[in-house]
């Protein structure tokens, strides 16, 4: 699953696209977007926190 969608992000996607996934790939997701800039160190270390 990660290397489909770093391939996906890299070579298919476009910054305006929207990506459903399931709730699994959630913190898949959110590595993708902190690694494109595109999400907070801050916000990711807070993902499925308590509270969150």
């Amino acid at each position: 699953m990660t290397t489909m969608m770093a391939a996906q992000y890299r070579l298919v996607l476009r910054p305006q696209d929207k990506v459903a996934v399931n709730p699994h790939a959630g913190p898949l997701i959110n590595a993708i977007h902190y690694l494109l800039g595109l999400r907070s160190g801050e916000r990711l270390q807070r993902f499925r926190a308590s509270g969150g």
